[in-house]
């Protein structure tokens, strides 16, 4: 009876294990992929006009990371200081930015050295452009604009080791795949 058992219990267990490995399917790697998102960081230098201050601006150092996916998305973070000529040190700042490629908002924190108080900082961030309003507590609002040297963001292409960017179906391509095409 005990060996009738253990019959039973290694065929069903061999059975189970060959249902098993016929229900399987091979199924092939997708000829494309989708780029990832690329991180772009950089160190820029600006120029900031405040409204009602003088004709000299501010000179802005700072240092952007942000991702761009492929969809040209942004998504990141700054920080700078600025300058104000024969004055010394002016404001520093931390700032959240997101937006798309060719404009992205921002919105942060900072302190100004001059006015010896915390600020809070929105803006709109171009091709080359800046603007937005600094509110200093105690102080106010300062409305500024200004040139810089960020442009614009270019749409992440990179793609995973072995392969390559087909600019038509905006796909990282196997080789030999169909790149998306069927």
């Amino acid at each position: 009876m005990h060996n009738k058992f253990a019959a039973l219990l290694l065929s069903a267990v061999i059975t189970t294990a060959a249902f098993n490995l016929s229900a399987g399917e091979i199924v092939a790697p997708p000829s494309s992929v989708n780029p990832s998102s690329e991180n772009d960081n950089q160190v820029y230098l600006g120029l900031l006009w405040y409204i009602g201050g003088t004709y000299v601006p501010r000179i802005e150092l700072g240092y952007r990371n942000v991702k761009v996916d492929r969809h040209g998305d942004v998504k990141g973070g700054a920080a700078s200081m600025s300058f104000l000529p024969g004055k010394g040190l002016d404001m520093f700042k931390l700032k959240g930015v997101r937006g798309g490629r060719n404009s992205q908002g921002e919105l942060g924190v900072g302190y100004s050295i001059q006015h010896g108080t915390f600020l809070g900082t929105l803006g709109v961030q171009g091709n080359h452009i800046t603007g937005g309003l600094d509110y200093l507590f105690g102080v106010g609002p300062q409305v500024f604009g200004g040139i810089n040297t960020i442009g614009n963001y270019h749409k992440s292409n990179n793609c995973p080791s072995g392969t390559n960017y087909n600019k038509y179906t905006k796909q990282c391509d196997m080789p030999g795949g169909m790149g998306g095409m069927m």
